[in-house]
């Protein structure tokens, strides 16, 4: 009878212990700082970055063929009607190609008196 009385108690005592509810470590999440919402949205096409490159190579040309003669013309001077015979006359005398002839009329155009 002891044999039984002994893993009885055991059994008594260790199982209200087992039985009792575990708690499992809580993690605090700090909330997220609130997004702000943007009031305009500006979106970079593949046109654009182009345009930008075009002005940009147009600026270099503009600045490095056309003072090899002159000093730069401040290029707000006059406005694109103003500017159409300058270029046409200026192109042919510092002999450039197509692709210069646009970048530099597009940088003047860009940047001329409106």
């Amino acid at each position: 009878m002891r044999r039984l009385i002994i893993p009885a108690a055991i059994l008594l005592l260790a199982g209200p212990m087992a039985c009792s509810p575990r708690t499992t470590p809580t993690v605090t999440t700090v909330p997220e700082a609130p997004v702000p919402e943007k009031t305009e949205t500006i979106k970079e096409t593949a046109a654009d970055r182009e345009m930008a490159a075009t002005l940009e190579a147009g600026k270099v040309v503009y600045n490095g063929k056309c003072t090899r003669c002159h000093a730069p013309k401040p290029v707000d001077n006059w406005n694109t009607e103003e500017w159409k015979p300058i270029l046409k006359s200026m192109i042919r005398k510092s002999k450039l190609d197509s692709v210069e002839s646009a970048q530099v009329t597009a940088y003047v155009n860009a940047n001329c008196k409106k």
